[in-house]
């Protein structure tokens, strides 16, 4: 028998989906001391429910019998605890869905606001249909219900394609009824989106903007809002799938965006997604996705390499971390290019500013934590250039940048005593994207003080 507390570490690690999760991602979402957590997990990995699949990164496999059945539960237990009415609702629904597909539906899926219990009373009640057969099912109750439905091969086509939308579906929506059909889907790996699936999406994406110039035009209040929500939507979720990311619903699509794209971003995303948007608005807001989803295109390749050189090897991180710094010190004060030789000096990297002032860089990256012996030696190097001297810290890097713990105080302090500089790799990688994109932004603060100028 499993106890509470494995439980729990399993139901957690459902909620990351198919990439699992690392031990602090794990440890920041449960009521665990360490010593509690692997306390729980050493039962699991000794009966295979929890896979290690790399240094302190955990999976719940669902091709194991006992998690698929685990996690249906688990989906039926999030019904559950819904208020009463949206669970009658729910349940309602799913009986006339089923009946009036009959022996056609395979699969049902309940996503969105309801799926991740932050259901509003705006909110629509979102469900996927598998189907052997494509038909139309259209059932209505006491609040909007949106009914996707998928023929079986389409099904399939666009899972193995990496459709976003079915990623996210499957990775996050509850099952709600399977004919030996749902589980398949639970025993491979999330594919990556296909060049053909790339471009049938921006195609959605012009069909959703001409959509909202429709509804502008012949102001249609009601398919106007649905229709700038849509493909508010859908431009956050293109972007943030070139970083790898599958929010779960619309509370997660606001955070993602906000950690990576910046609060300037979020709040266009916002008041898209307010139902009480004043229609006068829809074309400014729709100007602005446009230059959003224009600035990222143009940088997404680079967004992409950069973002995933933070989990990489050395190699990679020291080139997206002199990139990084070439583009924010270059746009606030004109220093002169890397120092040849630098890593000689025993340097990651050394600038001169044309005036003699050398400005050092070390960089330092870990799979966990950066330890007391590695920090004290870089401060130690560091400290005899004082204000000049910048130490970059990757730590956790296997853990998605959102998820990632902020560096000690105890360590900034300690820096800060020595004159040293301490700028966390999460930190800088925010100030860059912000700059790629909004063309402005602040230097992190521990980088403006090395150089000498203001944030």
């Amino acid at each position: 028998m499993i106890a509470e507390n494995g439980l729990r570490l399993m139901e957690t690690l459902l909620g990351f989906g198919y990439d699992g999760a690392h031990r602090e991602a794990l440890l920041q979402r449960l009521p665990f001391s360490s010593a509690t957590f692997y306390r729980a997990l050493k039962p699991l990995l000794k009966l295979g429910l929890v896979e290690e699949r790399a240094p302190s990164f955990f999976v719940l496999p669902l091709e194991h019998p006992h998690n698929f059945a685990f996690k249906l539960w688990v989906d039926q237990q999030r019904i559950l605890e819904l208020p009463i009415f949206a669970k009658e609702e729910i349940y309602g629904l799913v009986r006339r869905i089923g009946y009036a597909a009959g022996e056609n539906l395979l699969g049902l899926w309940l996503h969105g606001s309801a799926a991740q219990n932050t259901l509003t009373s705006e909110s629509d009640f979102d469900f996927v249909a598998v189907l052997r057969k494509e038909q139309e099912l259209s059932i209505t109750g006491p609040r909007p219900v949106q009914i996707t439905v998928l023929g079986e091969r389409r099904f399939r086509r666009d899972f193995l394609g990496g459709d976003p939308f079915i990623r996210t579906v499957v990775a996050h929506g509850l099952v709600l009824f399977d004919r030996n059909f749902v589980q398949a889907y639970y025993t491979q790996e999330l594919p990556p989106l296909s060049e053909s699936l790339r471009k049938e999406r921006e195609g959605v994406l012009e069909d959703l903007r001409d959509r909202l110039l429709f509804c502008i035009r012949d102001k249609a209040s009601a398919e106007g809002t649905q229709a700038l929500r849509s493909l508010a939507v859908a431009v956050s979720r293109s972007m943030l799938d070139v970083l790898g990311k599958l929010p779960a619903g619309k509370d997660d699509l606001v955070e993602n965006c906000q950690f990576y794209f910046g609060p300037a971003f979020a709040r266009v995303l916002k008041e898209c997604l307010n139902p009480r948007t004043k229609s006068s608005r829809w074309l400014k807001l729709l100007d602005e996705l446009d230059h959003w989803r224009d600035r990222f295109a143009t940088h997404s390749d680079s967004i992409r390499r950069v973002v995933a050189a933070l989990q990489g090897p050395e190699e990679q991180l020291l080139s997206a971390v002199r990139e990084m710094l070439d583009a924010l010190t270059l746009t606030q004060v004109r220093l002169a290019e890397v120092m040849p030789g630098a890593r000689d000096l025993g340097y990651d990297f050394a600038y001169d500013d044309g005036s003699g002032n050398r400005v050092v860089a070390e960089v330092k990256s870990a799979r966990g934590p950066i330890t007391n012996a590695t920090f004290h030696s870089a401060v130690k190097q560091l400290k005899h250039y004082g204000p000049n001297s910048l130490f970059i810290i990757n730590q956790y890097r296997e853990v998605s940048l959102l998820e990632r713990p902020p560096l000690y105080p105890k360590y900034l302090a300690e820096a800060e005593r020595t004159g040293v500089s301490v700028l966390d790799c999460v930190e800088l990688v925010r100030a860059w994207i912000g700059l790629v994109l909004n063309e402005e932004g602040a230097l992190p603060p521990a980088l403006a003080k090395t150089l000498g100028v203001s944030g």
